[in-house]
């Protein structure tokens, strides 16, 4: 993706880069899988690049599911630096109401104390989602993220909608907190929009 490409509708943050990698899942049983991504990135018109992945173990249930796994970033930076993290992920998600409510839980945690990538933090992560509607839900969470030089606090509320067939609207109201940085206030939205074509491809 080149500096200038698109009409501003790209990730500012991978403006100027090449990424390749893969993702995938594997069956391992009804209810449990295997799943994996890994990638390399490249700054274009400078000495950053990265190279990060994750493996993780999921187990379904007829409520909500648990997964266990690890993830990983090596990271040099603009400056040269080198960054490493290197995380523990333990979650899941639990359906209530009868499957009105939603809550998902995440930690991650660096045994090693390797947390220094600015995107891979340890983490503390609490969401839930509570159905009104067929189409609309409420959503709220906290985040608690740690990485080698700062810590955040996250809190979002918000909704998203479903407002005809393939679409899906969000938005969120965000409250964020940075230790000697300050707080700030800012706002999230997106849409989202798929066409079937037929039973095998959309």
């Amino acid at each position: 993706q080149d500096d200038a490409f698109g009409v501003g509708q790209q990730n500012i943050v991978e403006a100027g880069t090449r990424k390749f990698g893969f993702d995938g899942r594997v069956k391992l049983s009804d209810r449990l899988s295997l799943t994996g991504a890994a990638w390399h990135q490249d700054q274009l018109s400078g000495p950053g690049e990265r190279t990060a992945g994750e493996a993780r173990v999921e187990l379904r249930r007829s409520t909500g599911t648990l997964y266990a796994g690890v993830q990983f970033a090596f990271d040099r930076g603009i400056d040269g630096q080198d960054r490493t993290s290197r995380l523990l992920t333990l979650g899941g998600t639990q359906a209530l109401l009868g499957g009105k409510l939603t809550l998902t839980a995440q930690t991650q945690v660096a045994p090693d104390g390797k947390k220094d990538s600015i995107d891979f933090p340890a983490r503390l992560q609490l969401l839930a989602a509570y159905r009104l509607t067929p189409g609309v839900r409420l959503l709220g969470g906290y985040e608690i993220a740690q990485g080698k030089d700062f810590t955040t606090h996250t809190a979002q509320v918000g909704f998203d909608v479903a407002p005809w067939t393939g679409a899906k609207l969000t938005s969120t109201l965000n409250q964020q907190a940075a230790g000697e940085n300050g707080a700030r206030t800012y706002a999230q939205y997106g849409l989202i929009q798929s066409l079937s074509l037929g039973r095998h491809w959309t």
